[in-house]
Parts: structure tokens; C-alpha cells; sequence
């Protein structure tokens, strides 16, 4: 029988989880898919550390392309210089198909399921200063 980490990690969660505490919300289930799909290249911490894509802490309504010290692929670079900002819709849509937002950009990841991809944003949208 195969178990997929997702599963392994919501089930980790929700053991965690106090009594009565139910499913886990949105923000807590795009975590848990960051932390297995996201983690590899894209940082969350308020430190900006950069691994092979840039780091996230921050990213929504933050301008395209933008994270000081890393080298974006020219789309993205473009797409900053012309306004562009990361929107919730924006980063639905890249999410879902990246080359179909800005053409040349090297992430290799996407996510069909709206489902997961709501929960992304939502984990995203918890990176942020207080």
C-alpha cells in the first residue's frame, strides 16, 4: 500500500491537532503541500533565504520579480518592471500552468486541483509581517 507524504503529514497534523479542532483549514493544508511541493526551491521565512526559486515570505501583492539577490528569468523581470504584482488571481493562474502567466519561467511545478491551489494562496497569504 503506498501513502502519499501529503497524507502522511495532514494525518501528523491532525494528531496534533487539539481535541475538537476538526479538519484542517485552508492555510494549514497549503502549508502542508508548500512544505512537500514548494519547500524544495521556494524559502517561507521572513529572512528572505533563497534556495532555487525565490523566496515567498511576503509574495502576495508583492511586485513580479522583485526578491533582492535572486536572478529571475527575463518574463519575470519584465513582468516587475511593467507593474506587475503578485495577486491572488495572478498566482492562481501560475500555479495552475506557470509558462501560461509569463512564458520562459523555469518552475516546474503545477497544480491542477483549485482546491490545492486555494490552500497555497491561503498559506501564503499567512506569510507576512505583523
Amino acid at each position: 500500500m503506498r501513502i502519499s507524504v501529503i497524507a502522511l503529514f495532514a494525518a501528523a497534523a491532525m494528531a496534533a491537532a487539539p481535541a475538537g479542532a476538526g479538519s484542517l483549514d485552508q492555510a494549514q493544508k497549503g502549508k502542508l503541500i508548500f512544505q512537500t511541493h514548494c519547500a524544495l526551491c521556494h524559502d517561507d521565512s521572513e529572512h528572505m533565504l533563497n534556495d532555487n526559486g525565490p523566496a515567498l515570505f511576503g509574495v502576495v501583492g508583492r511586485t513580479v520579480g522583485s526578491v533582492q539577490g535572486y536572478q529571475y528569468t527575463a518574463a519575470l523581470r519584465d513582468a516587475g518592471a511593467h507593474g506587475d504584482r503578485w495577486t491572488e488571481k495572478r498566482l492562481d493562474d501560475l500555479l495552475r500552468k506557470p509558462t501560461g502567466v509569463y512564458g520562459g519561467t523555469t518552475m516546474p511545478m503545477n497544480f491542477s486541483k483549485v482546491g490545492d491551489r486555494k490552500a497555497i494562496i491561503a498559506y501564503l497569504k499567512t506569510l507576512k509581517a505583523e
